[in-house]
């Protein structure tokens, strides 16, 4: 399977080491983030997160999250799905990750695939 075509979250035949990095990605995911997010960031967590691949806007749904954390929690899932990504080999932003959210990450994490 292709790896963009690959649906993010949820993938039961992630390898064990993909599960590992999700992980260490939370670990790894910059502590102040949170602080570096605008608030013009938080304002847009509803539109983002219908912009945000299935999986990602599933979880935060079903977590009950309050909307003014729906940004954060974006940032945070998908800082995880790219770093799995990465331990695959992938460094460059997969096409069913919306650019809004990409630019955001980049911003906020430092990511540079």
């Amino acid at each position: 399977m292709d790896e963009d075509s690959e649906s993010p979250a949820g993938n039961s035949g992630t390898p064990a080491s993909a599960d590992r990095s999700v992980d260490l990605a939370w670990l790894s995911l910059p502590p102040d983030h949170r602080n570096l997010l605008e608030e013009v960031d938080i304002a847009a967590g509803g539109r983002l997160l219908e912009r945000a691949p299935a999986g990602i806007r599933e979880n935060i749904r079903s977590a009950g999250y309050r909307s003014m954390d729906y940004t954060h929690e974006i940032v945070a899932e998908t800082y995880a799905l790219m770093m799995a990504r990465l331990v695959r080999g992938y460094r460059d932003k997969p096409i069913w990750l919306h650019d809004e959210i990409y630019n955001l990450l980049t911003r906020v994490t430092g990511w540079n695939g």
